[in-house]
């Protein structure tokens, strides 16, 4: 047999063999993978269906005991009663009555346009009974609202919510169902609504003990509210007119699905939390009104990767032994060292070159990042330079004018010099030296505040420094420049924000953000307006820049802060000031950036700790 052919045959022999071992050793070890992860979602599943059982057979309970209880009640209160219904003996009744239930917080008796009549609150073992001064109106509660439509006899379970007394949540928070019942035509308290007021206090206690690292219970009641949550603060948002926390805004997909379907089992979501839940629908009073309460159970996103971990770790070690075994097989069979060395020794020289080509690309912007800061420096010395001349030309006019004064009295001294002459002379000395005076003071603020600037951008260490007074120089110096482009600039920085970090830095950072919104955002259809505030609160400063122009384009507002991205290249701009901005803001001034862009303009945010040393 030729010696190509045997090549050819042992060169196909090698791949078929390699080939066969990778796809066994991935099927074998996807399989097992399936197998396993398969098993720990039924251990989850059967977990998450004992969870829902408990929780719901707990609360049907509960609800149900309500509304035989209410019933039960107001039978017991019409035996005691008879015919008699003077106020000490409803109020002896009504005691007698709640005796009888250890969940009752509350019982009452309220008039047809919903004033209290009667009522008794139970506080452990003690009952107290509300004298009739202390009774209040309640016929702007929604359960009362709600209980206008019943008839004489019918029942209605209002829903849970927090208990309220006198317009404040009850606190410590009590959850609260309410059995209210419309009396019958011959009941001895007249016309009227029993209401009973059940605390929920230990049926929620039990139900939060059901919960564990690997599953948590949570029950909604309705789209607008959490009654149960791991997480506290999202419990009860309504009754404490929080911050909106259900389950429509909390996990929008999962109560989307809900409402298609009563039960969905291991829905799983972007974080990878698992949920299994269903929906119970609790008839409300005898008009079929329904309210809606979805129970869940959450497995959190980490346990689920957990057990993808176990799942996976068993399916590579299979699919590698299996390699490894199939590598044994054919690994005589390969002769590429040659091949290799090869690509070792181009691979060594692309990496040569490119460390070259890194290095020049580094020193290139290096060299860009100090005009970056020539060029900030030049528009600083400009403004001063520009705002100086005005003080020190007015001040060389009164210095003239002064000397030129002095020599016509000098003249007037030999002709004979009049007292008229001299007073008018000693005047205007008197006016122009304080001219010349207050020009000469006017220059030294400016001398100081470059000197400033100028100080603060040469320090490398932090220091203590007043915010407004470091803005107000920067704007200042900026005047000429903002005049120039007829750009207006409203500052709003409180007095007494103090900071302690590197006052340079921060000034640099300010100005290529206001040069930037003058040399991007100027509109032919409207003057540049630029509004610079700060605020503190909690050792955190926010600081804004936002301008009226026309927004950065769609295709720069992703890969704004990237080093040479720029709209204005033709003239002259390096793409290198919002760069270095948040450089500076996220390495030195240890803080974010962040911006928004629209049509009516942009706006960027600084968010900065006011003591850096204790950053």
């Amino acid at each position: 047999m030729p010696d190509s052919l045997i090549s050819a045959l042992r060169r196909t022999s090698t791949w078929w063999m390699a080939s066969f071992a990778i796809i066994l050793s991935i099927s074998a070890g996807y399989t097992l993978y399936l197998v396993r992860l398969e098993s720990a979602l039924q251990k989850i599943a059967a977990e998450h269906n004992y969870l829902l059982g408990q929780a719901s057979s707990l609360f049907n309970a509960e609800l149900g005991d309500v509304r035989q209880s209410t019933i039960l009640l107001d039978t017991h209160l019409q035996d005691l009663l008879g015919n008699a219904n003077e106020r000490a003996m409803v109020n002896k009744a009504l005691q007698r009555v709640g005796e009888s239930h250890s969940a009752l917080s509350q019982i009452r008796w309220l008039s047809t346009d919903g004033v209290e009549q009667y009522r008794v609150d139970f506080k452990g073992s003690n009952e107290i009974v509300i004298r009739a001064e202390f009774l209040q109106d309640k016929s702007q509660r929604y359960y009362f609202q709600q209980a206008l439509d019943l008839a004489p006899g019918e029942l209605l379970l209002s829903p849970i919510d927090l208990n309220v007394e006198n317009g404040q949540v009850q606190t410590p928070y009590v959850p609260t169902v309410r059995g209210i019942l419309r009396a019958n035509d011959d009941h001895p308290m007249g016309d009227g609504y029993l209401i009973i007021n059940i605390a929920m206090t230990e049926l929620f206690k039990q139900l939060k003990s059901l919960s564990n690292e690997q599953a948590r219970l949570l029950i909604a009641s309705g789209e607008d509210r959490w009654i149960l949550h791991y997480e506290d603060f999202k419990e009860w948002s309504p009754d404490l007119n929080a911050p909106a926390h259900n389950l429509k805004v909390d996990k929008p997909q999962l109560f989307q699905t809900l409402t298609t379907r009563p039960a969905v089992a291991l829905f799983r979501n972007t974080e990878n939390d698992v949920y299994s839940g269903h929906t119970l629908q609790l008839n409300s009073g005898e008009d079929g009104q329904l309210t809606t309460l979805y129970f869940l159970v959450k497995t959190p996103g980490n346990v689920f990767a957990g057990l993808h971990r176990e799942a996976v770790l068993p399916a590579l070690g299979l699919a590698f032994l299996i390699l490894v075994g199939g590598g044994l097989l054919f690994t005589r069979e390969l002769r590429n060292k040659l091949a290799l060395e090869a690509l070792s020794r181009q691979l060594e020289k692309d990496k040569k070159e490119l460390a070259t080509s890194l290095e020049q690309q580094k020193l290139l912007q290096d060299e860009l990042v100090e005009a970056e800061k020539m060029a900030s420096l030049g528009i600083l010395v400009a403004g001063v330079s520009h705002e100086l001349s005005t003080p020190v030309g007015g001040a060389v006019m009164s210095v003239s004018s002064i000397q030129q004064r002095t020599q016509e009295i000098i003249k007037k001294l030999d002709k004979g010099l009049s007292k008229r002459d001299l007073e008018e002379y000693l005047e205007h000395s008197q006016q122009s030296s304080q001219l010349a005076l207050d020009n000469l003071g006017r220059s030294g603020d400016l001398i100081k505040r470059f000197k400033r600037l100028a100080v603060d951008r040469g320090n490398e260490e932090s220091a203590s420094f007043d915010l407004a007074g470091s803005i107000d120089d920067l704007v200042r110096s900026l005047g000429p420049l903002l005049k120039k482009r007829q750009a207006q600039i409203d500052v709003t920085v409180p007095q007494h924000i103090t900071m302690v970090s590197f006052p340079g830095v921060l000034s640099q950072v300010l100005q290529n953000l206001i040069t930037n919104c003058i040399d991007h955002a100027v509109t032919e259809q409207k003057h540049l307006h630029i509004n610079l505030n700060a605020t503190v609160q909690s050792g955190q400063v926010t600081i804004t820049v936002r301008d009226n122009g026309s927004g950065v384009s769609e295709s720069v507002r992703q890969r704004i802060f990237e080093p040479f991205i720029t709209t204005s290249r033709s003239e002259g701009n390096t793409g290198l000031g919002l760069h270095l901005v948040h450089q500076w803001v996220n390495m030195v001034l240890e803080g974010q950036i962040s911006f928004d862009s629209s049509d009516e303009g942009t706006m960027f945010i600084l968010c900065l700790p006011q003591n850096i040393s204790a950053a």
